[in-house]
């Protein structure tokens, strides 16, 4: 009994360290295809919390990085959302950002404290889904 215990913390202790190893870089940039996206939510045109107009992002401002991606994804929200991860479709050249409200003291996702926000390479929003 004490053997299977020894072996069974040992192959925990191992898929961590491999788990571990396996995490990307902190530099690396996630990715997505906002093909999905669309395939998703275009159906859902006018529901609420889905929006494809009038969006404040409509001029072109080239988007070279996830920072300067989320300082313009800031100005679709109308609240304060403290957490932002940012995804790149590589192939429609569109940015994903998404923003979050969490309870610090416990990190838990605030529910339907959420809002992704979708523009081009060049910085122009073309969706935004909130509430998710």
């Amino acid at each position: 009994m004490m053997k299977k215990g020894f072996l069974f913390c040992l192959a925990l202790l191992c898929m961590l360290f491999l788990f571990g190893c396996a995490q990307k870089d902190e530099n690396t940039l996630q990715t997505f295809s906002y093909e999905e996206v669309l395939s998703v939510y275009t159906p859902l045109q006018g529901e609420a919390g889905i929006c494809f107009n009038g969006f404040v992002n409509t001029e072109e401002t080239i988007v070279a990085s996830a920072e300067q991606a989320i300082e313009l994804a800031k100005a679709e929200c109308k609240g304060e959302y403290p957490s932002a991860s940012v995804r790149f479709d590589a192939d429609a050249k569109m940015w994903e950002v998404n923003f979050s409200q969490r309870i610090p003291e416990e990190n838990y996702l605030v529910a339907g404290g959420c809002v992704s926000v979708y523009m081009t390479d060049k910085g122009i929003t073309t969706l935004i889904v909130a509430g998710e």
